[in-house]
């Protein structure tokens, strides 16, 4: 997960959330936002953007303006953050924390994300809330023992459970 402004962005699935939520974005819309997370704090011409988002095909520069708004709106980012370099192109403006990677969870914080229609994402925070929360996830799901899987999750005082 990247941090941009208030989102956290997966730009392997493709996903944003804002305070645990998903935020609806486009396909043209993230192809923006992939291309200029990929330069934070460098201006990114408007026609990089227009080849990441809509490759091989001409369409007019309002198009983009279309999807940077939706960015701003959807993922709430200003327009310092975001901002528009007049007739050239577009800066994601984030300090080198929000442009890397997030740091590793705390010790006894338990965050799931599951996407199947956006079910289960959720924060959990303690021993004995994460066992409980494991405990109910797995037993809803009974595929799992029809397909064979297993798990085995190690916490800090020993095995959870296999």
């Amino acid at each position: 997960m990247i941090r941009v402004g208030q989102a956290n962005v997966s730009i392997e699935r493709r996903e944003a959330f804002i305070g645990g939520r998903a935020v609806p974005l486009g396909t043209r819309a993230f192809d923006v936002l992939e291309k200029l997370i990929a330069s934070p704090n460098r201006l990114v011409t408007k026609q990089e953007l227009l080849d990441a988002a809509w490759p091989d095909v001409f369409v007019e520069e309002n198009n983009l303006a279309v999807q940077i708004h939706a960015l701003r709106r959807h993922l709430k980012l200003d327009r310092k953050m975001l901002e528009t370099m007049p007739r050239r192109g577009y800066r994601l403006n984030v300090s080198p924390t929000c442009a890397s990677a997030l740091p590793p969870v705390e010790e006894g914080i338990l965050e799931i994300s599951y996407d199947e229609s956006r079910g289960i994402i959720s924060r959990v925070q303690g021993k004995e809330a994460i066992r409980s929360f494991l405990a109910a996830l797995l037993g809803k799901v009974p595929e799992f023992e029809r397909h064979n899987v297993r798990f085995l999750i190690n916490m800090p005082d020993g095995v959870l459970g296999e």
